[in-house]
This record gives structure tokens, C-alpha cells and sequence, in this order.
């Protein structure tokens, strides 16, 4: 008698887990089906943290635990109707893949992406900006020769030198493009002082010349910057040079630094998990990434030399005065 109800008992486990209205099925498809469009929703969501816990951000976790509830409500009322937009949008996603639109991979990079803003997180920077007036503008705008035939040409060799297996699932290619140039001239930059008492500025052109001699570029900062925000503005980037004060030993001594412009916080959560993951995996090890956030909230990216890898440590958080490359 036991025996039978133990087969009855394990026959209906079975018929339950056929009936697409059971719980447990119905909690299969809700989290297949919130697990995407949580995804596709993220970008619109405004950051939210708590105010406790060392301001950990919820906004995620509170839309993914607001959709499950919602479809599996849905679900558990319109069962067959669900089931077969399940199989419809998982087709759909399935043929978007095979013509080369959103694939799943875009869908695995967008959910690597929050869940490294969510475990990692990104450190906030605070800056002591000030209003001085940029010294030296129009001899540094001159230098920054972009137009040039030489800085063109250079920049479109060396932006299609890296990264080009990330190209469909990269937010941006363009910024793909910035950071195989930040790549070549890293590996590349040497620094050598300018002669005592002169603020030589050697334009982006000039400082490609020295490729010619051993494959290397040199210079101070203030060369390194030019010619960075030569190449990046070459092929689109948007950039900022940025003059700053470092304290050397009893010495404060000028800086010039440049920075990248990547768009707004969620790009800035896609960007750094590429950079993290992907793209400069070794040399950003254990490391954050350094940005600055504007009046307007654009995030820029920091592109000096420091590291060897976009974003790396500033010398120092003070900002004296920026120019804009236009």
C-alpha cells in the first residue's frame, strides 16, 4: 500500500513538472525570460544605492525582483501564450545571432557587464578643479596636427591593430579604435626632458618621425599628450588635455595629461569590464579605473601614461585648467 502512494507521489512530481502552469516550470521561464530584458532595460535605470552598507547599488537587483514577480504572475496565468513567445523570442535571438545583429554573446558580454559593476563596482574620484587659464593654448592646439596626412595614416593603422575580434560586441567602435592607438603608443613612449628653461611643444606629426629611427616615439608629457590627442582626434575620439600640479619630492612641477570621452556612467560600466576582462586584462590586474565625471555628465577617461592600460592612476586630482580639441 506504502509502495503505491510512493508511485503515485513520484507520478505526480512528473506530471507536474509536464504541466507548464506548475511552479517550477513557471520559475524556469520567468528568470529565462527577466534575465534579458533586465538587460535590456539596465541602461535606462538610474543608479540607485543605499545609504547604508557603504552605498551598495540596488537598482538592478530591485528590476530583476520586480520583472520575476511580474512574469511569473503573467506566466502562471497565460502559461501556453508565454511558452510559445518564449520559443518565438528565443528563435528571434537565435536568427538576429546568425545575420549578425544582437547575438548571444552581445547578451553575455551585457550581462558580464553588470555583474562586474555589481561585484566589482567602480571607485568614485574626487577632484579639486580650478578656472586658470590654459598657458600655451594656441601653440599646443597647432601641435596637435591631426589633419596632418602623417597623423591620419598612422592613426588608422594602429586602430585596426587590436582588438579587432571585438568589433560586433564592443559598445563602441570607435572608442575600440582609441584604445589599439592608447595600446601602440604605450608600448611605444619613452620619456626624454626638454632642454632647460623651454617649453618645446613637438607636434603629433614630428613625433611620428622618430618611429623611423628605432620604432619608438619620445618626449615629455606635454608631447606625449599632443600626440595622443592627435591620433585619438584623428579617427573621432573626443579628447581633453588637461594641466595639473604634481608634487615631486620639495618640487610642485606642471603636468599635462590626456583624457578620452566615453559617454556617461553606463557606458562607462560597459567600457571598464571590456577593459577589465577582455582587452587589458593583465595590466589592469587589481586595479581600478581612474575617469572624471563633468558638470554634464559626460565620463573621461584617463589616457596619460602612467599605466599601460586606459584608465590608469592620475599623478594628481587637481585640475588647473582644460582644453578642449576641436
Amino acid at each position: 500500500m506504502a509502495k503505491e502512494k510512493e508511485i503515485e507521489g513520484k507520478k505526480g512530481v512528473w506530471q507536474q513538472l509536464k504541466d507548464p502552469t506548475s511552479s517550477l516550470i513557471v520559475g524556469i521561464m520567468s528568470m529565462a525570460i527577466v534575465i534579458p530584458v533586465s538587460v535590456s532595460l539596465y541602461p535606462i535605470i538610474p543608479p540607485m544605492r543605499l545609504s547604508v552598507l557603504g552605498g551598495v547599488r540596488i537598482d538592478f537587483y530591485i528590476v530583476l525582483v520586480i520583472l520575476f514577480i511580474l512574469f511569473f504572475i503573467l506566466i502562471k496565468k497565460f502559461s501556453k501564450l508565454f511558452l510559445v513567445l518564449f520559443f518565438v523570442g528565443f528563435g528571434g535571438l537565435a536568427g538576429s545571432t546568425f545575420l549578425g545583429f544582437y547575438s548571444f554573446k552581445n547578451l553575455y558580454y551585457d550581462y558580464g557587464t553588470i555583474y562586474f559593476t555589481f561585484t566589482e563596482g567602480l571607485g568614485t574620484f574626487s577632484f579639486e578643479e580650478q578656472t586658470a587659464e590654459f598657458k600655451y593654448k594656441q601653440r599646443i592646439v597647432n601641435a596637435v596636427d591631426y589633419r596632418n596626412e602623417i597623423v591620419k595614416n598612422k592613426a588608422n593603422a594602429w586602430a585596426l591593430m587590436n582588438f579587432s575580434e571585438f568589433k560586433p560586441t564592443f559598445p563602441s567602435l570607435k572608442i575600440l579604435h582609441c584604445f589599439s592607438i592608447f595600446k601602440e603608443v604605450r608600448k611605444r613612449w619613452n620619456y626624454v626632458y626638454d632642454p632647460n628653461g623651454d617649453e618645446y611643444y613637438s607636434r603629433a606629426s614630428v613625433t611620428l618621425n622618430q618611429l623611423e629611427d628605432d620604432d619608438k616615439v619620445k618626449g615629455d608629457c606635454d608631447d606625449y599628450s599632443i600626440l595622443m590627442a592627435g591620433l585619438l582626434t584623428a579617427v573621432g575620439g573626443e579628447v581633453e588635455l588637461v594641466r595639473t600640479e604634481v608634487q615631486v619630492g620639495d618640487r610642485v612641477v606642471g603636468h599635462l595629461y590626456p583624457e578620452l570621452k566615453i559617454g556617461d556612467i553606463k557606458d562607462l560600466e560597459k567600457i571598464a569590464y571590456f577593459i577589465k576582462n577582455e582587452l587589458f586584462v593583465v595590466e589592469s590586474a587589481d586595479k581600478p579605473i581612474f575617469y572624471y565625471t563633468d558638470a554634464k555628465g559626460n565620463v573621461w577617461l584617463n589616457m596619460d601614461y602612467n599605466d599601460h592600460y586606459p584608465g590608469g592612476r592620475y599623478q594628481s586630482k587637481v585640475r588647473k585648467s582644460v582644453l578642449k580639441i576641436e
